[in-house]
Formats: C-alpha cells, structure tokens, sequence
C-alpha cells in the first residue's frame, strides 16, 4: 500500500508539474523557445526551492521535453540509520515515459495498473543526482565516529555545499547505469548524464535562512469529494480535528465509516470530524467515494489530495485507515492511529487530545 500511495503521489505531482505534451525532438541549431516561465541561466531552468534553502538547474530542452525532473525527496526509501531531513531528487526518464504513465494511471487506475508503474519507473528512469541535508550535529558525530560521506549518502561522488542554521547541505551523485534501458533510449540518458556537470555546478545552498516549513496541513488548496473548496482554513475554527485518510478499495476503512459518521454528529464542544479519500486522484474514484460516503452515513467533509497532500501520503502515510488529530493551526496532536479502532476507543483519543491542548 504504501508503494501504491508513493506511485500515485509521484504521478500527481510530475503530471501537474508537466501538464503539456513533450514537444517533438529538437533540430540540430534550432532555437528552442522555453515553454516554463522560470529563470535561466547558462542554458538551463534555476529552480529556487526557498522552504529547502537550496537552488539547482536543469537544461532547458531537457526540462521541456520530459526527460529530466524533479521532486522533493522521498524520506521513506533513505537509510533508516541516518536519514536527511529534506532535499530534492533529480531524474532521468526515458523519452515519453511520463505519457506511458498518464495513459495507464488516468485510463485505469488500478493496483495492477500501478504495479506496471512502478515497474516503468525503476527501469526506464534512473536517480541523476540528490541535493540534500542533514542535521549538523548528526552529520558530525557520523563523520567523528568513522564514517566516510559516502557511508552516510550511499553514494560514491559526494560534496559539501554548505552548513546554515544547523544544517549540512550535500549535493550527491550515485553511478550511472544503462543497465536494463532498452538501446533505443541510451541517447537521451546519455545525453542527461552528460549534463549532470553542468547541473552540478547550479546545485547552490541559498544564502539566507529557509522559513519555517509549513505542516501539509498548513498549505494545501484542494477541493472537498463535491467540489466545494477546501484548504487549510477547514481547522482554524476548531480547537481539534479528527483527521480520518481512507480510501475508497479499503474494507476497513469503509467499516468503520458509520460510526465516524455518527461520532461527527455529536462531536464535543470545539472539535469536528474530516475526512481525506487517499486515491482520488481521477473523477471516477471522486464519484466512487460520493458514494461511500453517502452510502455508510459519513456526512462530513471529505477532501480531495491535491499536490501538497498527495506528497504527504506518499511520505509520511504507510497504511490506510490512518486517523490523525489537528490543531486549529494545521499541527498534529499526538502520534497517528492505525487501523480501525471502535467508537468507544475513538472517542477516547479524541478526549486525550484534546485534553492536552486544553492544559497548555
């Protein structure tokens, strides 16, 4: 499950960052018009990630033509022993790969469907380079104990950008490979590992403190399972929400639901039931949740991921039913339940924690 909600979180993300079609092949000398509104310099995009606190750039007709992207970095594959807080990964994909995916996820959508993504995705892309960071204090203990940066990143090419507020910023590159890519791809990666000295060369710690991060609950944009907005605003009215993330293929997810729905009808003072459908991420599941909802009595609101959400599932969700309590300013209260509890039980942890905001 949680390589399925890691997929779709990946998809949503690479499919809104690259909405258009791939333009056709450049021309030898011909002049490429950019189709991103981003800075460039040096031929490439500079890509400004101010939360991270770093900078990097990728080719323009790379970029364009969807054969290298990004994304914030996924903190559940990293080493358990000695993770990095945050950072970003920098990918190859093979020529229309992206399309191939948007044609299986959004014609289909299902667990088969999704295995045959994942299995496109580790052998038709390849990791490029990660720029990443770590506690400082971490960083130094490991190196004073006797490990070698690569010990710590995995990685054989490695480099400090940079140390600010605590933090150890390090670009790092694992080997290239064209193991597994069938031959009529090997230009275009060739072509992206070519340009990694270049990009390496953006790879930038930003020269001023990140701002605070911001929960995913404090930023998201999204939309409700009927269309009505919903965002981040949905808490500051009430002292606890009980946050319940189902999804529309789980049985106990959906067992539970008459009794959330039920609980939300008579909710204590301050506090409200809402609920987050994991997999609508196309109209046909949307109407498949309307539904469920409808159908087990679970009338409360019930929000659809949008980017922001759906990299929260893919990162920090492992299985579903997942119900978490937050505050009025978008901050978990506790560690999360996992699976179905009774009402009874329910009702106790909702007390629990709201009794301990009450005391602070």
């Amino acid at each position: 499950m949680k390589k399925l909600l890691f997929i779709c979180a990946l998809f949503c993300f690479m499919l809104l960052g690259t909405a258009c079609a791939a333009p056709p092949p450049a021309v030898e000398g011909e002049t490429i018009e950019p189709l991103y509104d981003f800075p460039i310099k040096n031929g490439q995009y500079i890509f400004e990630e101010e939360q991270l606190g770093l900078s990097f750039g990728i080719p323009v007709r790379l970029y364009d033509e969807h054969v290298i992207n990004y994304w914030r970095l996924s903190l559940q594959y990293c080493p358990a022993d000695t993770p990095p807080l945050d950072g970003v990964q920098v990918f190859y994909f093979s020529p229309g790969l992206l399309e191939e995916v948007a044609t299986l996820v959004v014609g289909d959508g299902s667990e088969e469907s999704l295995l045959q993504v994942e299995e496109m995705l580790n052998t038709r892309s390849r990791l490029l380079f990660s720029i990443q960071y770590y506690s400082a204090g971490l960083w130094d203990g490991w190196l004073l104990s006797g490990k070698s940066i690569a010990d710590i990143t995995g990685n054989k090419e490695n480099s400090e950008l940079g140390r600010l507020n605590g933090r150890v910023y390090v670009y790092t590159e694992p080997a290239s490979s064209e193991k597994g890519l069938p031959k009529e791809e090997l230009t275009a990666y060739r072509q992206a590992v070519a340009a990694i000295p270049a990009m390496r060369a953006q790879a930038l710690m930003l020269e001023q403190a990140p701002p605070p991060p911001k929960t995913a609950f404090q930023a998201f944009s999204s939309v409700d399972i009927y269309g009505e907005a919903a965002d981040s605003s949905i808490f500051a009215d009430y002292d606890l929400t009980m946050l319940n993330i189902w999804g529309t293929f789980c049985g106990p997810c959906i067992m539970e639901m008459p009794y959330l729905g039920e609980m939300a009808a008579d909710m204590p003072a301050g506090t409200q039931m809402v609920g987050l459908v994991s997999d609508a991420y196309d109209q046909e599941t949307i109407k498949l949740a309307q539904d469920i909802a409808e159908r087990t009595g679970a009338a409360y609101p019930h929000i659809v991921p949008d980017t922001v959400l759906f990299n929260f599932l893919g990162r920090s969700i492992t299985a579903v039913p997942t119900t978490l309590f937050i505050d009025k300013d978008g901050n978990t209260v506790g560690e999360p339940i996992i699976g179905a509890l009774t009402r009874a039980l329910y009702e106790k942890e909702l007390k629990k924690r709201l009794d301990k905001i009450n005391e602070q």
